[in-house]
Formats: structure tokens, sequence, C-alpha cells
């Protein structure tokens, strides 16, 4: 993006201020085994979340995609594995074995959803959620009687607190079902570079009190550490002597849960000038690469503290 078309993406504060908040760091992770060919391992298809089957009847680990046919009068893809019905979970202990089904969230989960598929009649089914100190938080359960081709949904919901590490999912002792996906609503860390043309210094009204925002926002960009854009400045001599200013705002509950929000210092670049850093930063550090010169670039850049 060059720095014309930016000055042109002005964003309302309150827009900004909404893309900010807590609640806009959370991602939905879904989990559909339909759009795969029969047979795929889709152990890690699904962005947010790593599947796995374990148990005594399961043979490599893998969650397989399958198509489930008994007791259905439309054949329906699965979640499965490669164990000796690989298209059904079951705790059958005292006969064939386990088969259950694993989901690790490498961002901590809050609300978790997993949606059986019923074969017949009586198929009662659980879920449950652990830490990642394998404490059991919850557990869910479904009857199992609303019917052959039925989905019964187990839902497990921590309210807020986001510390579900992994789920178990399969059917209860003696029985057996399909499982036909999930989704679950995750943390997700989120950065932001936030570019002006006028200071100021307003408190952040959530977080510890510490944070504040030092420039007016006009665009606001997704970044990380390695990806961070560029702007290029037109050599133009009418651009001399131009305030732009620039800020790092983070979101990150997995890393800092005490205090999940930072922001860097801001940076004041004057267009064929220097570079003079303002305002206080709160675990992250924000600085220009190179002079922000007429037919050059505007090159931010930023570290978190700790990392």
């Amino acid at each position: 993006m060059s720095f014309t078309s930016f000055a042109r993406a002005a964003l309302p504060f309150g827009v900004v201020a909404a893309l900010l908040a807590p609640a806009a760091a959370q991602t939905l992770v879904t989990i559909d085994p339909s759009p795969f060919i029969d047979g795929t391992d889709i152990s890690n298809a699904f962005p947010g979340a790593v599947l796995s089957a374990q148990g005594s009847d399961p043979v490599s680990g893998a969650v397989i995609k399958r198509t489930a046919t008994t007791g259905l009068a439309v054949p329906t893809a699965v979640l499965g594995h490669d164990g000796s019905f690989p298209e059904f979970w079951f705790d059958l202990s005292g006969s064939v074995g386990t088969a259950i089904l694993r989901i690790d969230f490498p961002d901590p989960a809050d609300v978790v959803s997993i949606d059986f598929l019923m074969n017949n009649g009586s198929d009662p089914t659980i879920l449950q959620a652990f830490n990642s100190s394998d404490v059991l938080l919850a557990t869910a359960t479904t009857p199992g009687t609303s019917g052959a081709g039925s989905i019964e949904t187990a839902t497990i919901d921590r309210g807020g607190l986001f510390d579900v590490a992994y789920v178990l999912a399969t059917a209860q002792s003696g029985d057996d079902v399909y499982i036909q996906g999930g989704n679950a609503t995750v943390l997700a860390p989120e950065c932001f570079l936030l570019v002006g043309l006028t200071a100021t210094a307003v408190p952040i009204p959530w977080g510890d009190g510490t944070d504040a925002l030092y420039l007016v926002p006009l665009a606001l960009f997704p970044v990380a550490l390695d990806d961070i854009p560029v702007f290029p400045i037109p050599n133009d001599p009418a651009l001399e002597g131009i305030h732009v200013y620039g800020q790092v705002y983070m979101s990150n509950a997995i890393d800092f849960p005490g205090d999940p929000i930072k922001v860097s210092n801001a940076v004041d670049a004057v267009l064929n000038g220097g570079q003079t850093a303002y305002g206080t930063a709160t675990g992250m550090q924000l600085w220009l690469n190179q002079p922000p010169v007429l037919g050059g670039v505007l090159e931010f850049a930023f570290s978190i503290d700790g990392f």
C-alpha cells in the first residue's frame, strides 16, 4: 500500500476501538470432513485444532475422513480412524475396545461443540474437556435417543475462561456413534499497527489502566514480528515535513494471561526528516528501520518484551 492510499483509508475512532477490544481476539475453529476425499488423513487439516484417535482400537492415531452408511438413509462424511470399525467412535471395552476422538487446541478454547451423528435409537455420547495439566474441567453428554441420521450436539462452555487445552469425544460405555464434526471458540493473539497523521493520548478503557493510544488512527493493519507492511513514500517535495505517526497494539491472553493488553511507544516520523519516539510503552517497542526520506519507504519494526 502506498503512503497516499493509506492516507485516504480513514477509520472512525469508534471502529478502531471495537476492533481492538479484547473480545475481538477470538476465532472460531470449524471441523468439517466433508470437503476431503475418503481416506484422507485430516489430523492437521483444520487450523486451530489438532485431531488424533486414541484408545485400544485405532492403529496409527490419525484421524481420517470416512463415509458413514450403516443405519443411515444418506451416506455422510464423518471423522474416522484406521481401526476395526473406522467410521465409528466407541467404548466397547469388553469386546472390540475403545476409539476416542481427541482434539488439541494450540490456543486455548472456551466453547467446544461436537456434532454426534446417530446410527440407531440408542447412541449416548460423552464429551470431556481438560486443561493443560490434564485436569478434567467439564463433561457434556447427549442421550443418543433421537434416532438414526439425527445430530445430537454436546457443548462445553467455560464462560470466558479459555482454559480448555483438549477434549475427548466418543460414545458412552457399551455403545458406538459417528462424529460428523464440531467447532470451538479459541483465543487468537492479535497484533495491529496503527498509523495516523495526528498525535494524541487516549487511555485504553480496558486492560490494567496503563495503556494508551498515542495517535488518531487513519488505518489499522494486522502485523506479526516478521510480517509488517512497508509504505512507499512518493518523491514529492510537497510531502516534506509531514508527520506520520505509528504505534503497535497487542491483545495476547495466551502468553500474558495476567495482562494481555500491550502497547508500544509511538513513533513520530517526519517525511524527509527523522523519527522521534514518544508515549509510554507497556511491553512493546516500535521504531523505524530507516529514515523516512522522499522516494524511500516508511518501514516500521517492533519487538515484544520477553520474546
